[in-house]
């Protein structure tokens, strides 16, 4: 393409774009004329074109398209992991209240053990208590035993003596009686 004429294209296309025509529009009308892609893009380029409220309004409904099937997924695919998130939170939240249950459960059977141990100590404690008290009465068994052990010693003693004396007084009667008897034949 000749320069000149590049010229003139690029001054019209300057036109346009200042009238408000779109880039889309100006591209669609410089192929139309017959000028090349590579050569259309050199004059915009050049003719420093800005784009318009149209090509704006392309560029964002191109956009939202491209964006919106695939948001629109991503939506989807979010609502069911909040979905799976929603019940999995329900089944652990269902799980903590019957681990809560099982822990009361425990703690209730931690205390009644805790009481049964207590009255089990009250009662070593008391049986403790009485063996200390049985323990002092073996004690004073043992020291009865030695004094009973003693007063059998001293009663054998007496009974020698009782029956020495019985033989004493015995003898003491025969006498009386011999000398009675003797008395009694004079």
């Amino acid at each position: 393409m000749a320069e000149n004429t590049m010229e003139k294209i690029v001054a019209i296309v300057k036109a346009m774009n200042s009238e408000g025509l779109s880039i889309t529009d100006i591209k669609d009308s410089l192929r139309q004329i017959g000028v090349k892609e590579e050569d259309i893009d050199k004059i915009l380029k050049t003719a420093t074109v800005e784009p318009t409220t149209k090509d704006v309004h392309e560029a964002v409904k191109d956009v939202s398209e491209k964006i919106a099937e695939p948001l629109s997924k991503s939506l989807e695919e979010h609502k069911e992991m909040t979905r799976d998130v929603k019940d999995r939170v329900e089944d652990i939240s269902a799980g903590l209240e019957e681990h809560a249950q099982s822990i009361d459960n425990l703690a209730n059977s931690l205390d009644t053990h805790r009481e049964k141990l207590e009255a089990i100590h009250e009662s070593v404690l008391e049986l403790g208590e009485k063996h200390d008290n049985l323990h002092d009465k073996v004690d004073d068994l043992k020291s009865m035993s030695d004094e009973l052990s003693d007063i059998r010693d001293i009663m054998l003693d007496m009974k020698a003596m009782v029956a020495a004396l019985r033989d004493l007084d015995n003898k003491i009667l025969e006498t009386n009686k011999e000398m009675l008897m003797r008395l009694r034949s004079k």
